[in-house]
């Protein structure tokens, strides 16, 4: 039976497992790639910053990456907040230090900015050491477990209202 989004994907990657779940450009990923791939992020996040309704912050620009990165989050029982990769580092660090996230994803083509963010360097995950060996978590069981299937699905977005304070919803 279906309760959560991520048992769709979970069933996609069995019914469809060869099927292509995302194209980008001249790559793409299949849906049993996509489930793997996430859920090693998930464990790398429960691992490294946990799994107990957390902020985590996807810093990327519109991508296969980011796409699987959402997953992974969510198979982690954390919280996914998007953010513009493309905003001004004032705007990002106004909502970093509102959310306080317990992880921050980046990917190699924004990793000049992470000296910049409003997080201590060890908080902040590049998102191809998550999916590879090099993680903290690399090599531990899969950590995510059954009971990230009856949470809700989480999200973040945040806006600037007036008085340049971030606003945000679920």
């Amino acid at each position: 039976m279906v309760t959560s989004v991520l048992n769709y994907l979970d069933n996609a990657a069995v019914k469809y497992a060869d099927k292509i779940a995302l194209v980008e450009q001249e790559k793409n990923i299949t849906y049993a790639e996509m489930a793997m791939t996430a859920k090693k992020i998930a464990t790398n996040l429960i691992v490294n910053a946990g799994s107990d309704c957390k902020p985590i912050v996807v810093l990327m620009d519109k991508s296969m990456e980011a796409v699987i990165s959402f997953w992974g989050i969510l198979y982690s029982g954390n919280i996914y907040v998007p953010m513009d990769a493309f905003a001004p580092m004032e705007r990002i660090n106004k909502i970093i230090d509102f959310v306080q996230p317990a992880a921050v994803i980046i990917d190699g083509v924004f990793a000049d900015k992470a000296s910049e963010l409003h997080v201590e360097a060890d908080l902040v995950y590049r998102y191809e050491t998550l999916i590879g060996a090099n993680c903290r978590g690399a090599g531990k069981d899969n950590r995510y477990g059954p009971g990230v299937y009856h949470l809700h699905f989480r999200f973040h977005g945040y806006t600037q209202r007036r008085g340049n304070s971030p606003s945000g919803d679920y």
